[in-house]
């Protein structure tokens, strides 16, 4: 972030979710680079748990998470939008990967995991993935929601930034990003946007 604040860069193009700091320091076009999706991990006798509400209802304890992670977020949200059936939103400094948290699962030790789908799939869903022969028969992944991505500009360059939001505004509204979404990621990303989730 130094070299675009700093003016060395023009713009960052990346998984930039909305923060304060960053609306502060930079210009993020108010139309969307993308949305990274989520879904809850649960067993599969739990496939039925599809949404937060569900997984509340049901008691299922959720993976503790560092509250700088933007999973920790989507809970706390629902928790604040939803106090009479919360989730118990355990914060921790420990990381652990996103396999470590669905092993969690698959062994009972906590009932659900967020996990962001394109990490998912890459090592459970696919068969050529990592972890595929250890979790794909035995943890159903439910896709319920979806965190947007912004694009980064230099604070100096307000008519870059307009040209890149309006560019990306023609993009969505002529079908272009859904159609690059649904050729790559075999969904559209954008079916899963939550206005409530972008500030």
């Amino acid at each position: 972030m130094t070299g675009l604040s700093t003016g060395q860069y023009d713009v960052a193009i990346g998984s930039y979710v909305y923060t304060e700091e960053r609306a502060s320091t930079f210009i993020l076009p108010e139309e969307l680079l993308g949305i990274q999706v989520f879904g809850i991990a649960v067993k599969n006798e739990n496939a039925d748990v599809k949404t937060l509400e569900d997984a509340a209802t049901k008691g299922l304890v959720f993976t503790p998470l560092r509250p700088s992670d933007a999973r920790y977020s989507i809970v706390e949200d629902y928790n604040e939008a939803n106090p009479d059936n919360a989730i118990d939103l355990e914060a921790t400094d420990n990381y652990e990967s996103l396999i470590e948290q669905i092993a969690a699962v698959d062994e009972g030790r906590y009932g659900f995991a967020i996990a962001p789908f394109h990490a998912y799939n890459s090592n459970i869903i696919e068969e050529e993935g990592e972890y595929h022969d250890a979790y794909n028969d035995k943890i159903t992944l439910n896709l319920f929601t979806g965190v947007p991505h912004y694009t980064m500009v230099n604070a100096d360059e307000s008519e870059l930034a307009d040209a890149i939001g309006e560019q990306l505004g023609l993009f969505r509204d002529d079908g272009t990003l859904a159609k690059l979404s649904k050729e790559w990621y075999g969904f559209d990303q954008f079916d899963y946007y939550n206005d409530d989730l972008t500030k």
